[in-house]
């Protein structure tokens, strides 16, 4: 279920505000006293994946914040990309792969960088061939050449480790 609520979405803009200015603590006190008051608000479940994660280095933290996150508001594109991050950061690479996909449905997702991901797991699965595809079609829907850059380095490293694993390499 989703809820939209214009005060807390102001308290929200503030933790932004904050973290972009490298406040992380100012903002996740914010953060807690959001989930506090509303703990079926799933943006800020979210933000505490990102923090969890980011911050904290905690990986099971995030992993839970980020599923209460798709219960309670699916629609919010940026828990896709960082649950993503997460689970491949776990090896939970086939999870991470599905998460990525459903990600790629939702309103104002980046589809490259979703695609980029799902090519980062599949190559550490050691599935080369998948993981080339995933990256060549994120390189066509990558929006900056910045992103292009950084996917065909990606698409590089898969085709050597191809050539490689073709003069019996092992990873």
């Amino acid at each position: 279920m989703t809820r939209y609520d214009a005060a807390i979405e102001v308290r929200m803009a503030r933790i932004d505000a904050f973290w972009s200015n490298g406040r992380y603590q100012e903002g996740y006190e914010i953060l807690e006293s959001i989930l506090f008051d509303e703990p079926g608000y799933g943006k800020a479940h979210s933000y505490m994946g990102w923090y969890a994660y980011a911050r904290m280095q905690n990986y099971e933290l995030a992993e839970r914040h980020y599923e209460l996150a798709l219960k309670f508001n699916p629609a919010f594109a940026g828990t896709y990309i960082n649950f993503t991050i997460v689970l491949i950061g776990m090896g939970s690479y086939v999870e991470a792969i599905k998460i990525a996909r459903r990600g790629m449905n939702v309103g104002g997702s980046s589809k490259a960088q979703l695609l980029s991901e799902i090519g980062r797991a599949y190559e550490y699965m050691n599935l080369l061939p998948l993981a080339r595809e995933a990256y060549k079609e994120a390189y066509l829907m990558a929006e900056t050449d910045e992103a292009m850059e950084a996917i065909k380095g990606a698409m590089v490293r898969v085709k050597r480790k191809r050539q490689l694993k073709s003069f019996g390499f092992t990873f």
